[in-house]
């Protein structure tokens, strides 16, 4: 699974940049020595991505262009922010999770480490990179300006993830416990604000309307959006890193505060809320893109709590039922750079594809109906890549949850249907995409594979062979190791 993430190619659109090894920030030994299932590994293994790679930044000495340098201008109000909290943090040893976890984070060497030179090369490089895995973000808005300073760390430090190994990007990984402490705390207090002021638009009677829309904030609002999209961010980065600690954190504190967030600010039933009948014309792009920001929230919130909790053997903590959000957009939709490109997607794509046409609740029902209709009965149209994930990762799901309440044998002929049902609406999708555009999709592109999982998970089942492997016999793993000898397990058998 790790081995195909990693051949995946990267974004051909996105320009990336040649860098030479960087002397001039002293390294930690406990940082190099790496301590990351996927830290630095696309750049090992792929230094030649397809694409262009012109210079973004004319090359100077490091330590010279860094000296020069100092905190970029952009980045500077969080980096003061990191470093006041590194030093509560210090003083207090107390965190959101009630343990320290600023501890490596080195405030002398910000000035090297959050240069404008390097926001130029690590944002580029996460949508060249991580976009087409993670489509989260709205690329064509995103604005590192503007954008909530939540995410545009977020960002920067996942794009550095993807850099060559420099030193000051190997500080970098030493920035992420405390970047998660900041984004989690500031996320917490949006979200006290926004339950606040919905207490009190409650309570507002007759004239509640008005005094809502008078306390309502856009701008605070797509903070609070863009810093939940931060908090999955840094926290995915943290669930990729071989770093036992952290995991610990994320399954006590982190897991339940993301999953928490999407309910407390009602995502689980976010959907498009412009007029069904509305023609290409009649759509306000700037809204669209504002309820697709909390659509996809909802589903990359909720696939991460499923992913996660498959790798390491842990009960879910979102459930189907709740799951009435659209699912997310066509990427046409989603990737147009501005209104007119919006518009010529949706001309191209048929009148009404703005608007997904199911849920995930509803879909999940119909893989697990009596009766079925086929593809063209499925409620789902249109089905992307992404789609495909989300439903073959749903599956798991229900695999995993039957098995967790000992109810797994008796569902096996339902999960096997789903299974089947589930395979020729992906094969139904495949055969009208061609290889190269198959091939760029990204991880998405394996999901015929998870198909196949979920077969041979049912099939050890059935023959007992589960209870001789160490990823059943306990519920929560500290790595990947107890997941990746069953796999093995299942593919050699």
């Amino acid at each position: 699974m790790i081995e195909a993430f990693l051949e995946e190619p990267s974004r051909d659109d996105i320009p990336s940049i040649e860098l030479q090894p960087d002397t001039s920030i002293p390294t930690d030994p406990d940082q190099e020595t790496a301590s990351a299932d996927m830290f630095f590994l696309p750049w090992a293994l792929d230094q030649n991505p397809p694409g262009p790679f012109p210079e973004l930044v004319p090359w100077q000495s490091p330590s010279l262009r860094e000296e020069e340098e100092g905190v970029d201008s952009v980045l500077q109000p969080t980096v003061a922010a990191l470093t006041s909290l590194h030093a509560a943090l210090a003083a207090t040893t107390t965190t959101t999770n009630g343990s320290s976890r600023g501890d490596a984070f080195d405030p002398a060497l910000a000035g090297r480490v959050f240069t404008r030179s390097n926001r130029d090369i690590f944002l580029p490089i996460y949508f060249r990179f991580t976009h087409r895995h993670v489509p989260l973000i709205h690329r064509p808005t995103f604005d590192p300006a503007a954008s909530a300073p939540a995410l545009v760390l977020a960002v920067f430090l996942c794009g550095a993830l993807y850099a060559p190994p420099r030193d000051c990007v190997l500080a970098v990984r030493g920035c992420f416990p405390l970047a998660e402490e900041y984004v989690f705390r500031r996320l917490e207090g949006l979200l006290r604000l926004h339950e606040h002021e919905h207490e009190h638009s409650e309570r507002d009677a007759e004239p509640r309307a008005g005094k809502e829309s008078e306390r309502y904030d856009p701008e605070r609002e797509r903070e609070t959006y863009e810093t939940l999209q931060a908090a999955l961010l840094v926290h995915g980065a943290q669930f990729m890193m071989n770093d036992p600690a952290a995991r610990s954190t994320a399954w006590a504190a982190r897991w339940p505060a993301l999953v928490g967030a999407v309910r407390r600010l009602g995502l689980t039933s976010a959907r498009q809320t412009q007029s069904p009948d509305a023609e290409a014309g009649e759509i306000d792009w700037g809204r669209w893109v504002r309820d697709e920001v909390r659509i996809r929230i909802s589903n990359a919130v909720f696939l991460t709590d499923w992913q996660q909790c498959g790798v390491f053997h842990l009960p879910v903590l979102s459930t189907f039922h709740e799951m009435t959000a659209d699912m997310p957009s066509l990427p046409d939709l989603w990737e147009a750079k501005d209104a007119a490109e919006f518009r010529a997607a949706i001309e191209a794509n048929g009148r009404g594809c703005w608007r997904r046409s199911a849920s995930l609740r509803d879909c999940t029902d119909a893989l697990v109906a009596e009766s079925w209709s086929g593809v063209k009965g499925f409620p789902l149209k249109n089905l992307t890549c992404l789609d495909h994930l989300i439903l073959s990762t749903a599956i798991h799901v229900m695999i995993g949850s039957a098995r967790f309440v000992s109810l797994l044998r008796p569902c096996i002929p339902v999960l096997r249907r789903a299974i089947d049902r589930w395979q020729e609406l992906w094969h139904a999708t495949v055969s009208k995409i061609d290889d190269e555009e198959l091939r760029t999709s990204g991880f998405f592109r394996h999901c015929g594979e998870y198909g196949w999982l979920a077969r041979a998970l049912l099939k050890e089942s059935l023959e007992g062979k589960d209870r001789d492997s160490p990823y059943y016999r306990r519920i929560g793993h500290a790595t990947p190791k107890e997941l990746h000898d069953l796999l093995r397990k299942l593919r050699e058998g």
